[in-house]
């Protein structure tokens, strides 16, 4: 019983210290003009459906533990060199490249991590012609719990583009 417990507090653990990454690139840009930042935790998200249609948003809303996002509408707000950095501590932290979609002039790349059974992370990213859009989502849930989700925030449109592709 011990043990249990204290592998289940491990994985917590380090499942908070994977995601310092994400959380350190928002902190870095979240008060730069221009951009908009959005922070949502466990009981804030209960809120989730202000955001989406009511009857498509409840399987999902109590999946996810945490939402953040990050936008703005200057493209050049991340270089390419600082992009590339965040993508290889992503992948340092056991992030996996799922899709890459080039679609009217904006490149969107989701990674995912995942334990043994569920879907853990998901990170959006959008570097568009007029805009950058960060999202991360955290939780325990599958792929196709998103293809009902129609969160109305920036950027969650191409998240229907991965539900297109699961």
């Amino acid at each position: 019983m011990i043990l249990m417990i204290a592998g289940l507090l491990l994985c917590h653990f380090s499942s908070t210290a994977q995601s310092k990454c994400i959380e350190n690139f928002i902190e870095k840009y979240a008060e730069a003009a221009h951009v908009n930042s959005l922070n949502l935790n466990d009981w804030t998200l209960q809120l989730t459906s202000a955001f989406t249609k009511k009857s498509t948003g409840e399987r999902v809303k109590n999946k996810i533990t945490r939402l953040r996002l990050l936008s703005s509408e200057q493209s050049e707000l991340v270089s390419s060199a600082e992009l590339q950095t965040f993508l290889n501590k992503l992948h340092k932290d056991h992030f996996e490249d799922l899709i890459e979609v080039r679609d009217k002039g904006s490149h969107i790349k989701f990674l995912l991590r995942e334990n043994e059974t569920h879907v853990t992370d998901i990170v959006m990213l959008v570097q568009g012609k007029e805009n950058f859009v960060l999202l991360s989502l955290e939780g325990l849930f599958k792929l196709e719990d998103l293809v009902d989700w129609n969160v109305d925030i920036e950027g969650g449109e191409h998240l229907k583009q991965l539900a297109d592709k699961v």
